[in-house]
């Protein structure tokens, strides 16, 4: 489920963004894809079987993405197999333009990624991934930052993932943006 906090600073630009995310969100938990649907048509059975090898063992649900997004994900996957004959995944990072390996967070944030790049025309200069947060002499890191279209050094969009059932993403989101100023949070 998606999750946006509204701050009181909201410019009307952001306003726009943040109601085409719930109305997207809305339609997406209204009209889950069907897996089956996806397994069945053309070249998407790799995919169907791909997506279920990273999740195994996991809660992790692609309900609020498009069977494309899905699609492109896996046609860009390639398998290794380590030492010990396990296999990993990777992929191209949309954002870091480098291979990456696919854990279920990584899939889920590189379906984001590829949604506000390829959706809602963020450039690529403008996000940065595992953002260092400051609190004093504590260090964390935002899953994905949008940096301000005319203050390319500012914040203005933290997205925090979190795995699924984990509800205690809000209060570090809240924090995230307290503390760089971002006007906007999403919490996935």
């Amino acid at each position: 489920a998606w999750r946006l906090l509204s701050f009181s600073s909201m410019t009307a630009t952001a306003k726009r963004i943040s109601i085409k995310i719930l109305t997207a969100a809305c339609f997406l938990r209204k009209n889950p894809l069907n897996y089956d649907t996806i397994s069945e048509s053309p070249g998407a059975k790799k995919m169907a079987v791909s997506i279920s090898r990273i999740l195994k063992d996991t809660e992790y649900k692609f309900d609020q993405f498009k069977a494309e997004q899905i699609e492109a994900l896996e046609n860009s996957i390639s398998v290794r197999t380590d030492k010990n004959g396990k296999e990993n995944y990777y992929a191209q990072c949309l954002a870091r333009e480098k291979e990456i390996k696919l854990t279920p967070e990584e899939c889920v944030r590189q379906l984001y990624l590829d949604t506000l790049i390829n959706e809602y025309d963020y450039r690529t200069d403008r996000i940065q991934l595992e953002y260092p947060v400051k609190f004093g002499r504590e260090e964390k890191r935002a899953d994905i930052v949008i940096f301000d279209k005319d203050r390319p050094t500012v914040p203005y969009i933290i997205v925090e993932l979190k795995k699924p059932k984990l509800k205690d993403g809000k209060e570090q989101l809240k924090s995230y943006c307290n503390a760089t100023g971002a006007p906007i949070g999403v919490w996935t």
